[in-house]
């Protein structure tokens, strides 16, 4: 009877570990639950171990305000060279719009336009030459004003009542320039055509210069 106590007590031992181990009907997964392992003691952590050097942190604002003199110190020398180099790339571009050239025609350059012989132009008209080097081996300017910029040019100095007669020279500032275009001896002995719109010789070469011209006072006065 005992032995059968003890069977019995062992299956339902057996039974009620079972029971356990089956899942619960509240479980969705279905799975069975296993046991959570012990967890472990960990020592506390003392006040001590967690503790600031006093030193580190008085020393913590002194460290941000010199950083922050050092960056401003900085931040100030730059703003200062940046301002000196655009005062500087001024200054060169108020220059290099008062400068002429005598050497090339290229687009925004001035150039210093002379009036020219009466057989240079039409009647009633005036012709006007870039002094430029190197001119013809005649002498002869190689870069002549427009007819357009020279009906500007005679508008200005109405404008300005000065009258045209009277201007010797005017500055101008290249827009556009035409050629070269080569004379040939067929458009020459007949005066200002429009083969040959400035009656040079024969062999000659020349360049039509479009330009925004300035008279020669208010020029100076730039």
């Amino acid at each position: 009877a005992g032995d059968g106590a003890g069977v019995g007590g062992g299956q339902a031992s057996g039974s009620a570990d079972a029971a356990d181990d089956r899942p619960s009907p509240s479980d969705p997964t279905g799975l069975p639950r296993l046991a959570s392992p012990p967890l472990l003691d960990a020592p506390p952590l003392s006040s001590a171990s967690l503790a600031v050097p006093d030193r580190l942190v008085s020393s913590v604002p002194d460290r941000l305000v010199l950083s922050a003199r050092q960056a401003a110190h900085a931040n100030a020398r730059l703003g200062h060279v940046m301002a000196s180099e655009r005062e500087a790339h001024r200054t060169a571009l108020a220059l290099a719009g008062r400068r002429l050239s005598y050497l090339s025609a290229d687009v925004n350059a001035r150039l210093l336009f002379i009036a020219q012989p009466p057989r240079h132009a039409s009647p009633g008209n005036r012709a006007w030459a870039a002094l430029l080097l190197p001119h013809q081996p005649s002498g002869t300017p190689t870069h002549w004003l427009s007819s357009e910029s020279g009906d500007t040019l005679a508008f200005e100095a109405a404008r300005e009542g000065v009258p045209p007669e009277a201007l010797r020279m005017v500055v101008g500032r290249v827009v556009a320039v035409a050629g070269p275009v080569h004379v040939a001896p067929a458009d020459t002995g007949r005066g200002c055509t429009t083969a040959n719109p400035y009656n040079l010789s024969a062999g000659e070469t020349y360049c039509v210069v479009h330009a925004e011209v300035v008279l020669a006072h208010r020029w100076a006065g730039l």
